[in-house]
């Protein structure tokens, strides 16, 4: 038979006829909660673009805690993708997602609006380290790269060498690359999304 235990986890107890002891229990997420949460969370990414960042750790946990059955027998788990919540999940996130682009993509020239809105929400163009009052680490990155051309012109610095230094661009430093911080962002996400992943699992497997 099935069991609502909790508000999030469903319990499926069946077992073996021709081995009536050997009984298995398939564990798996209501669903409810995780798509409205799914889409609550789109919805605010929509309204705050500044929420990206922090859609890989969701989406690792819904993957694991939505996408994923649980089947025990004994102390055991066998865990199973369902390609049916996986589906409906991105339908519900795209939807909440993309409805707040529909007024544009209902214009003409969509393609133009779109370019548009992208280059405003991800302003490359501009440089990382544009803003100086924004409390972040380009903030010190950049009060260390202006004092340290303060202090290179103040030094008593023969000019030959004033020159080379200056040359290599070392100070003020080098402004990074997009691609180059995009990068080490995933990299610093990764232990992030592995704890997502194995939260999602854990409360999967513990009804």
């Amino acid at each position: 038979g099935t069991q609502l235990i909790s508000a999030k986890i469903t319990v499926n107890r069946t077992t073996d006829k021709s081995n009536p002891s050997d009984e298995a229990i398939e564990l798996r997420s209501s669903g409810l909660f995780e798509l409205l949460g799914a889409g609550a969370f789109a919805i605010l990414m929509a309204m705050k673009h500044l929420y990206l960042m922090l859609a890989p750790l969701y989406l690792f946990y819904l993957l694991r805690h939505h996408c994923f059955v649980a089947r025990r027998r004994g102390d055991y788990f066998n865990y199973s993708f369902s390609f049916g919540r996986f589906i409906v999940l991105g339908i519900v996130t795209l939807i909440c997602l993309l409805g707040a682009f529909v007024p544009f993509i209902m214009q003409n020239q969509p393609r133009v609006h779109m370019e548009q809105i992208l280059a405003r929400l991800f302003p490359f163009g501009r440089g990382l380290v544009h803003d100086y009052w924004a409390a972040n680490v380009w903030a010190l990155y950049l009060f260390t790269s202006r004092a340290a051309s303060f202090l290179l012109r103040k030094a008593p610095i023969q000019s030959g060498l004033r020159q080379k230094i200056e040359s290599y661009a070392i100070i003020p430093f080098p402004e990074p690359d997009p691609s180059t911080v995009a990068f080490c962002l995933l990299i610093g996400l990764i232990p992030c999304i592995i704890s997502a992943w194995k939260v999602g699992g854990s409360s999967l497997s513990q009804p």
